[in-house]
């Protein structure tokens, strides 16, 4: 074996020992995509808490307004959503065991995380279905094609008008006050086309409306379905967050532990 690939190896070997026993070198790229996907899942999440609140205090007051309280509650969920982390922190620090004040602040940071969570769940996951049941409802005929029953009825209506102007003047047409015998079976005639019309135009207005009918029925199943999974999707984005907190916590703690096993010192606080 050559010496050089013999020195690689062993460099190789002792930055596999090296990552072995340090907490930090075997977590330290899994921090940072749990923090990615901590940001990611939190702006989704704050996206979908906005426009639900925006979109029902849009139904009570003016559109500032709702977008002022669409804020406020959405940082609000956020910043509790946010105790998450330094709730860990707090358990791993044993503060429930300590109590006074560092047990009353852990309780209170896990109150503020409860909510942060509860809040963050309700407010996504019914914000998405509505979003959905919203944007559908007003593109329904932007994304199917219905038949035209109006179209339907003024072919029909056009027709039947025209022969109406026709009986009229075959009524018209008459001998000594009476309507005359060729008047008579042209009338006939005309009064069964109007009938025939205004039988099709009846049965082609129930075809049109019966196939609308179960077109719409079928968007609407299709919007529930859209509407379940929106709601799976920010249920898994909530989760996600409070795994991702969770995860950040416990490495910030592992960190702690391991700057002290190598001799970091913390400074004086105050």
């Amino acid at each position: 074996m050559q010496p050089e690939t013999y020195n690689t190896i062993i460099g190789k070997s002792e930055d596999k020992l090296r990552r072995e026993t340090s907490f930090v070198r075997r977590n330290y790229s899994f921090y940072w995509i749990a923090t990615i996907l901590y940001i990611l899942a939190s702006l989704g999440s704050a996206f979908t808490i906005f426009m639900h609140m925006n979109m029902r205090a849009g139904e009570t007051f003016y559109p500032t307004v709702a977008i002022i309280i669409a804020s406020f509650i959405t940082l609000v969920i956020a910043g509790c959503q946010y105790m998450i982390e330094p709730l860990v922190d707090d358990y791993q620090a044993k503060a429930h065991i300590k109590g006074g004040s560092d047990g009353a602040l852990m309780f209170l940071k896990g109150l503020a995380a409860l909510v942060g969570i509860v809040g963050g769940v309700w407010l996504s996951i019914n914000g998405a279905s509505k979003a959905v049941d919203v944007v559908r409802k007003d593109t329904t005929f932007e994304n199917i094609k219905l038949i035209s029953e109006d179209s339907i009825a003024r072919y029909y209506d056009t027709q039947i008008a025209q022969i109406n102007g026709s009986i009229g003047k075959q009524e018209g047409t008459t001998y000594k006050r009476k309507i005359t015998a060729p008047a008579t079976k042209n009338l006939t005639i005309l009064f069964s086309t109007v009938n025939d019309l205004q039988a099709k135009k009846a049965a082609e207005l129930a075809d049109a409306k019966a196939k609308n009918d179960l077109v719409l029925a079928e968007y609407k199943d299709e919007t529930k379905v859209n509407a379940a999974g929106a709601k799976g999707f920010m249920g898994f984005l909530e989760l996600l967050i409070v795994i991702t907190a969770v995860m950040r916590g416990v490495f910030n703690d592992g960190l702690k532990k391991e700057a002290k096993s190598v001799g970091v010192k913390a400074g004086q606080t105050f």
